[in-house]
This record gives C-alpha cells, structure tokens and sequence, in this order.
C-alpha cells in the first residue's frame, strides 16, 4: 500500500543540511490490521508489532555498515 503525502512539521530536513542523514518509515502495523484505521503513534491506542524491529535493526545496521565502508 502506497501511503498518501505526509505533511508533518519536522526538523529533520535542517539536521539534514548540516551532515548527511536519511529518514524512513518502519511499518509495524500488526498484520490484519488496515493501516487507515490502525492509531497513529501519538495515540495512546497505538500498537507497533514488534516483530518488525528486526527487520528495522537491519536496515539500519546496513546502512551504518555502507556508510562506514564508503568511507
């Protein structure tokens, strides 16, 4: 499913100015939930299924490792 353009007010994009840095989503929506109806994460009725930290680990690990070994 192709989320719809997100507005949000972030800082990120001045962090982003000063050092290289990438930002993206970790889905952690329990499977057989509909992601437009599940809470968003500042509700206190949010629920991250946790198997997706795995997969969230490793995407960060490669790109600390890619960075690293670009360098």
């Amino acid at each position: 499913m192709e989320p719809g353009l997100i507005t949000w007010a972030e800082n990120f994009a001045f962090y982003a100015q000063e050092t290289p840095g990438v930002f993206f989503f970790l889905g952690v929506t329990p499977k057989g939930t509909d992601p437009a109806t599940a809470a968003s994460n500042h509700s206190p009725y949010f629920y991250a299924d946790e198997a997706a930290f795995n997969t969230g680990v490793e995407a960060l690990t490669t790109l600390a490792l890619s960075s690293l070994s670009s360098k």
